[in-house]
């Protein structure tokens, strides 16, 4: 019940408040790395982030052609050349889907082996 009461404060615990809450935005997104790319990363992990980046979106293009392909076929009335054609789009996007994967998968060990090696077994710059 006390969450349906109305709360006064004055006006400098309000700046308080307000100013503690853009601290805490300013460190999620210093931490969520929003900012992009680090100027000062090795050569070595921005291509691993790229790739990875990559391979995300074409993951999304993939998901995006099986629910293509299960259109064609909500949509096919009946007309067994759109089944079939729904059918080989799916089953090749989830053939796509499992490569992409599998991709991600070897990017990701290769970046987790890469980034101790490049940065002489120190931290990863963020």
């Amino acid at each position: 019940m006390a969450c349906l009461v109305p709360c006064f404060t004055h006006a400098a615990d309000q700046a308080k408040v307000t100013d503690n809450a853009i601290k805490q935005i300013e460190a999620a997104t210093g931490q969520a790395e929003l900012g992009g790319f680090d100027e000062q990363a090795p050569v070595a992990l921005i291509i691993v982030d790229i790739v990875r980046r990559i391979l995300t979106w074409v993951g999304v293009l993939f998901v995006a052609l099986v629910f293509y392909g299960g259109f064609l076929m909500a949509s096919a009335g009946g007309a067994e050349e759109q089944i079939e054609k729904g059918k080989k789009i799916i089953t090749a996007a989830i053939i796509g889907i499992i490569v992409v994967l599998l991709s991600y998968s070897i990017t990701m060990f290769i970046g987790s082996r890469v980034g101790p090696l490049v940065t002489g077994g120190g931290v990863v710059p963020k």
